[in-house]
């Protein structure tokens, strides 16, 4: 069987358990709420990405630990940037000064899907006495005749959050000077113009060694698809929480900022232009917002046009169970589901299925189970599905779907998302099509059969 259509990877999941809906309707704008002693600090924190997360969206990534050049936090003092620090936001060191300090903090870095390329990226510094603080962060882009070069740097601070009330700080929001000659200021995308930008004179240098005084490894990064800046500023930083991985829907699309920001937060953004304050303070709102409200704080859309088999059941008060990964749960499970957590099916807890499906008291009336299993390990299937099999109670009836993992082309997909983007400083390349042609092709084709069990 063809378990989709079309050139968009679908799971098993997605295509057997959602069912479209007659009436067509449009995502859900969320109505935020409040909370009283709402420790805005501790929630934002748990919203950063997992290492592996930042890997697998193209983040700038070391193998093993930062291992700073720097002999202690005292270095910074003594290379006068702590005057730096407590000036104006106009106070950048001069350029000759400033690339001999970011010099003396780099780090080899691979970035790009699956760490392709490597590079050398200045790395922010650790303080072990500084609590973390909260940044967000946005760039600019224009296209040079050595590609997308850094043209506006914008910088903010989170200060507090009252209620709906957030308050933040510009620390620093700069024009910046690119080293290759501009082709193309892209200016629908960017707002940066030639007039604005010929006068320049700060350089990239100068704003790295900025971040390297003001923002500490320890604190925290907000921004959308921050990995495209990150690359831009050649800058390696370990805690970031990106608004488009942080919204992304269940099947792993990535909103634009602008439609985040008109639905979640009923703010215009982006109209003419980009504008890199904007920006970066909608993705901060966006994030304070969701660590207020939880992971229902988000655009509706995993059943904007389709309604789950599984709710419906638990709305007609029936019992269901959900097995697999803690990750399948939180996306498929219904809130009033059973839930058991397995991985694959050797997986010590897989007897559960079995368990389940052969109860004759307080039998649920579907058993929904997605587990992994190695196509190279016939016999361990084979096992797996005559113990499933053994012993059924009348009236039993028994899916069982085979399909090439589609986690692999559902990243290919979006990573082609991102590439696309103008102002992605990587490209799209018909290589990169080819693999995702074959990804989607290799889960397209799948295995279903019915085993049923007839009543007494």
């Amino acid at each position: 069987t063809n378990w989709f259509q079309g050139p968009t990877p679908l799971s098993m999941t997605d295509t057997l358990m959602y069912s479209r809906c007659t009436e067509s309707r449009g995502p859900k704008r969320h109505k935020t709420t409040t909370t009283d002693g709402f420790d805005y600090e501790k929630e934002l924190l748990s919203l950063s990405l997992s290492r592996e997360s930042m890997t697998r969206n193209g983040y700038p990534s070391l193998n093993g630990e930062l291992i700073l050049k720097s002999k202690d936090c005292q270095t910074i003092r003594q290379e006068s940037l702590l005057p730096m620090q407590e000036a104006n936001q106009d106070s950048l060191l001069p350029l000759e000064e400033a690339k001999r300090f970011v010099a003396r903090h780099t780090v080899e870095v691979d970035f790009g899907e699956e760490g392709r390329h490597r590079g050398t990226f200045v790395a922010s510094i650790h303080h072990p006495h500084c609590l973390p603080r909260i940044f967000s962060l946005d760039c600019e882009m224009v296209k040079t005749s050595e590609g997308l070069e850094l043209a506006r740097f914008t910088l903010l601070r989170l200060e507090s959050v009252d209620g709906d009330k957030i308050s933040d700080t510009i620390v620093l929001d700069k024009l910046v000077k690119p080293y290759h000659a501009v082709v193309d200021y892209v200016t629908e995308y960017s707002g940066i113009t030639q007039e604005q930008l010929d006068p320049v004179e700060t350089r990239i240098e100068q704003i790295e060694a900025f971040l390297l005084a003001r923002v500490h490894q320890e604190d925290y990064l907000v921004g959308h698809s921050l990995e495209n800046d990150l690359i831009a500023l050649r800058f390696f930083h370990p805690n970031v929480i990106d608004t488009a991985v942080l919204f992304s829907s269940k099947k792993g699309r990535k909103y634009s900022l602008q439609r985040l920001a008109g639905w979640l937060l009923d703010r215009k953004i982006q109209v003419g232009s980009h504008c890199s304050v904007e920006d970066a303070r909608s993705s901060l709102h966006l994030a304070v917002r969701r660590a207020q409200n939880g992971p229902s704080f988000r655009i509706l859309d995993s059943s904007k046009n389709s309604v789950s088999l599984l709710d419906t059941l638990v709305c007609d008060g029936r019992d269901v169970v959900c097995i697999g990964p803690i990750q399948w749960l939180k996306s498929h499970a219904s809130s009033s589901a059973h839930a058991v957590a397995c991985e694959d099916i050797n997986d010590p807890n897989n007897a559960v299925v079995g368990v389940w499906m052969k109860r004759s008291e307080k039998r649920p009336v579907i058993v929904w189970a997605n587990l992994e299993a190695d196509v190279s390990s016939p016999d361990t299937i084979n096992k797996f599905l005559l113990e499933l099999f053994t012993d059924f109670l009348p009236g039993t009836v028994v899916g069982v779907g085979f399909q090439w993992d589609p986690r692999q082309s559902l990243e290919a997909k979006e990573l082609k998302d991102v590439r696309q983007n103008p102002r992605s400083t990587l490209s799209w390349t018909s290589q990169d099509e080819d693999k995702l042609q074959r990804e989607v092709e290799k889960c397209r084709s799948g295995r279903m059969c019915w085993v049923g069990v007839r009543s007494v």
